[in-house]
């Protein structure tokens, strides 16, 4: 079984600048997997809501607005603290939510030690990617 690291954190759904509701939300981050990550989280009917984005957009929007179009990630200062924004749009909803910047930067260099930026290519199981395609 690969390797996995997953950050199980609450976020806030942002309704408005003065009302949240939190959810429990979880990162996983799989090695056979490398450049992405997954966003887990619930709905308001207690369906599971998996969106899968790169680990590359992720490092880069805890530091600087980035990513266009569906996903969307930036810091944001609230106060004295910096919080981690994730804007997710789909053909059903539209959602952003706001976490701990500092944890979501901390578990991203846990999975830097799981496989460093640019190998990525060498944790690719080609071979069982084909053979999954051409069973299909």
């Amino acid at each position: 079984m690969a390797q996995a690291l997953s950050l199980t954190l609450t976020a806030n759904v942002v309704l408005s600048s003065s009302w949240e509701l939190p959810i429990r939300t979880v990162l996983t981050y799989r090695a056979d997997d490398p450049y992405a990550v997954s966003l887990a989280f619930e709905d308001w009917d207690g369906q599971e809501i998996v969106w899968v984005i790169s680990r590359e957009l992720l490092s880069e929007g805890v530091l600087v607005a980035s990513g266009i179009g569906d996903v969307r990630i930036w810091p944001a200062k609230r106060g004295r603290v910096t919080k981690l924004c994730l804007s997710l749009k789909s053909p059903e909803a539209d959602v952003v939510l706001a976490t701990s910047r500092t944890k979501v930067l901390n578990w991203l260099r846990e999975t830097e030690k799981l496989v460093p930026t640019g190998t990525e290519s060498e944790h690719l199981d080609l071979d069982a990617g084909l053979m999954a395609l051409m069973s299909e």
